[in-house]
C-alpha cells in the first residue's frame, strides 16, 4: 500500500469517528430521540462495533503498508546493481558476449520485478503503461550498444550518459515510495561550505596536518 493510499484511509477512519464523536454531542445537547430510545443511548451501545470496524481497517492498512515497503526494499536490492551494472558496461574497451548477457539478464529480472511490485499506470481505459518506463529505455541502450564489433567506444559515452540520466530520473521517483527520515548527525562538507580530505587530496594540496585527528 502507498503512503497516499495509506493517508486516505487513516482520513476515512477519522472521518467515521468524527462523524460518532459529533453524533453523540448533538445527541446529548439537542436531546434527540430515536423512538423512546435516547440517541446517546443507541451510540453507547453501537461504540464497540464502531470502533471495531475503523481498527480492523487500521490493522489491514498498516500490513498492507509494511508488506508493500518490504517488497520495495527487495526491488530496491536488485534495481541498484542492475543500474551499476549497465552504467559499468559503457566503460568496458571491448564487451564480450559474457560481458553483455548478464546485464541484460539483470535488467529484464528488473522489468520483471517492478511488474510484481507496482500495477500499470491506467490511461484511457487501456490496461496501462509499464511504472518505470526508464527501465525498459536504459535495456534498449545496452542493446543498442552491443558486443564484440558492434560495440562503439563513442557510441558507450553518450550512452553513459544518457543511462545515468534516466537512472537519476527514476532514482528520485522510486526513493519518494519510501518512508525517510532526516538524519540525527548528518556528515557532508557542504553543511558548514568547506573541503574534505578528498578534494585536498585531489587538488594536490594535502598536509599531513589535514589528516591530524584520523
Amino acid at each position: 500500500m502507498s503512503r497516499t493510499r495509506l493517508i486516505r484511509w487513516l482520513t476515512a477512519v477519522c472521518c467515521w469517528l468524527l462523524i460518532i464523536l459529533a453524533s453523540y454531542f448533538y445527541g446529548a445537547y439537542c436531546q434527540v430521540k430515536v423512538g423512546t430510545t435516547d440517541l446517546t443511548t443507541i451510540i453507547k451501545d453501537i461504540i464497540p462495533v464502531a470502533l471495531a470496524i475503523p481498527t480492523a481497517f487500521l490493522a489491514y492498512a498498516f500490513a498492507r503498508r509494511n508488506s508493500y515497503l518490504q517488497a520495495l526494499r527487495e526491488f530496491w536490492k536488485q534495481l541498484v546493481p542492475s543500474m551499476q551494472k549497465a552504467i559499468q558496461y559503457t566503460h568496458l574497451a571491448e564487451p564480450k558476449q559474457t560481458d553483455f548477457a548478464p546485464v541484460m539478464e539483470s535488467l529484464s529480472s528488473a522489468i520483471d520485478l517492478t511488474r510484481g511490485v507496482f500495477s500499470n499506470i491506467s490511461k484511457n481505459g487501456s490496461r496501462g503503461l509499464f511504472p518505470h518506463e526508464n527501465l525498459k529505455d536504459i535495456q534498449s541502450i545496452i542493446s543498442w550498444l552491443g558486443f564484440g564489433e558492434s560495440f562503439k567506444k563513442a557510441n558507450a559515452a553518450k550512452a553513459r550518459q544518457c543511462i545515468t540520466a534516466l537512472w537519476q530520473e527514476m532514482h528520485h521517483a522510486m526513493l519518494a515510495e519510501f518512508d525517510r527520515d532526516v538524519p540525527v548527525t548528518p556528515i557532508s562538507k557542504y553543511l558548514y561550505q568547506g573541503k574534505s580530505v578528498a578534494d585536498i587530496l585531489i587538488s594536490k594540496q594535502l598536509k599531513d596536518e589535514d589528516l591530524a585527528g584520523w
